[in-house]
C-alpha cells in the first residue's frame, strides 16, 4: 500500500516551513507534535480492552511494542502520522452495519450510520463519539489543520472539516488502515 508523508508535500517550501515556530513563538504559541504523552501500563494487548468503556486509561507502550502490535502502513499511520494513498482502503465501500473502531487499541470511534460517501477516496464520518476522539492543530503542510486522534492509544486517525453533511456539516476524513470495522 502506498503511504505518503504530509509533510513532505511541500518540500520545496521547507525555508518557510522552518518559519512557522518562530511565527507562532512571536504570538506566543508554540507547537511540539512529540510532546503528547500518555501514560498506562505497557502489558495491555489492543483487542483484549473493552471496547467503549465509561472510563479508559490511556496506554503508554513503547515504539519497538507497537511495531509489534501493527502492520507497517498501521504504523505509519497511527504512530508516524503518515496518509494512506487514497482510494486504497476497503472501508470506502462498506456499507453493512457496524461499528467502526481504532486499530491500535479497539476504542470505538465512529457508528455505521454516520458513514457517508465523501468522494474523497478515505472513508468519511458527519459525526463521531466525541468523548474517544481528541484533536490538535496541525501544521505539516504550512497552514493549520485540525487532526484528531485515538484518545485512548493516542493514534492518528485523519483530519476533520467543517465541509460535511447535515445534520452536522462537519467531516471526519479517516484513513482506513487506522481502524477496524465490527460488523453488527
Amino acid at each position: 500500500m502506498l503511504i505518503m508523508r504530509r509533510r513532505f508535500l511541500l518540500l520545496g517550501l521547507s525555508g518557510v516551513a522552518s518559519l512557522t515556530p518562530v511565527v507562532l513563538a512571536s504570538k506566543g504559541l508554540s507547537v511540539d507534535e512529540d510532546s503528547i504523552e500518555f501514560e498506562v501500563s505497557s502489558d495491555l494487548a489492543p483487542f483484549n480492552l473493552p471496547k467503549n468503556p465509561e472510563q479508559f486509561e490511556p496506554i503508554v507502550i513503547s515504539d519497538n511494542e507497537w511495531r509489534q502490535r501493527l502492520n507497517s502502513t498501521e504504523y505509519a499511520v497511527l504512530r508516524e502520522r503518515y496518509s494512506e494513498r487514497a482510494g486504497s482502503s476497503s472501508l470506502n465501500a462498506e456499507d453493512r452495519d457496524g461499528e467502526y473502531v481504532c486499530a491500535a487499541c479497539g476504542l470505538l470511534l465512529f457508528r455505521s450510520e454516520a458513514k457517508y460517501y465523501s468522494q474523497t477516496g478515505w472513508p468519511s464520518f458527519y459525526d463521531g463519539v466525541l468523548k474517544n476522539i481528541g484533536t490538535s492543530l496541525d501544521f505539516s503542510i504550512i497552514y493549520p489543520r485540525t487532526e484528531y486522534h485515538c484518545k485512548r492509544c493516542g493514534g492518528h486517525q485523519g483530519y476533520f472539516y467543517k465541509n460535511g453533511p447535515k445534520p452536522t456539516g462537519v467531516r471526519y476524513c479517516n484513513n482506513g488502515s487506522a481502524l477496524r470495522f465490527i460488523p453488527a
